[in-house]
């Protein structure tokens, strides 16, 4: 299960504030840089939990993915091809943040797991495109619905006003990180 799936979630009157305060702090913390001073406590006490659910989650993500063989940046990539119908090269670069090469690569051992496949489209023979396979597509729903079981343990301990509410926070997470755009 992923015992540490959740970043945290708190009720607030502000939440696009926070939301951004606690995207600026994990940002300062993932480069070691020094968090502006102006935050509120509020937002710091969110990113320091919200590093350590982070911390938690990759560990129990990499026990998850080692057991399915692929590796946490596979996995990464097979959950962006998962959400579209298919990306080419550059567009899963940018999205890992990777160079082409490398993300060549990742592809690379995902076409040969049999979890990707590579085709050129015919309106521009010069693209690679990737897509998902099936089994690759089994391979990122059994880990949503692991992470889904576990959400479900949390939910049942909230009222269901904080279960809403705890949503709509998070949706606004998502849209502010950009988490819905594939381009």
């Amino acid at each position: 299960m992923f015992p540490s799936l959740i970043w945290g979630w708190v009720i607030a009157p502000s939440v696009d504030k926070l939301v951004k305060e606690i995207y600026v702090l994990v940002c300062f913390n993932i480069m070691n840089i020094v968090a502006p001073a102006d935050l509120s406590q509020e937002a710091r006490d969110l990113a320091e939990i919200a590093t350590f659910l982070q911390r938690r989650f990759l560990v129990t993500l990499t026990a998850r993915v080692t057991e399915k063989k692929i590796s946490i940046p596979q996995f990464t990539l097979l959950g962006f091809v998962s959400s579209t119908e298919a990306l080419n090269m550059g567009q899963l670069a940018q999205l890992m943040g990777h160079t082409t090469p490398a993300t060549t690569g990742l592809v690379e051992r995902l076409a040969q797991a049999g979890l990707v496949t590579r085709y050129h489209p015919e309106e521009d023979r010069r693209k690679v495109m990737v897509r998902i396979t099936d089994k690759g597509r089994n391979i990122v729903q059994e880990t949503k619905d692991e992470m889904a079981q576990c959400i479900s343990g949390i939910l049942s301990k909230l009222s269901e006003s904080d279960q809403k509410a705890w949503q709509r926070i998070y949706r606004t997470i998502q849209e502010y990180c950009g988490a819905k755009d594939v381009k």
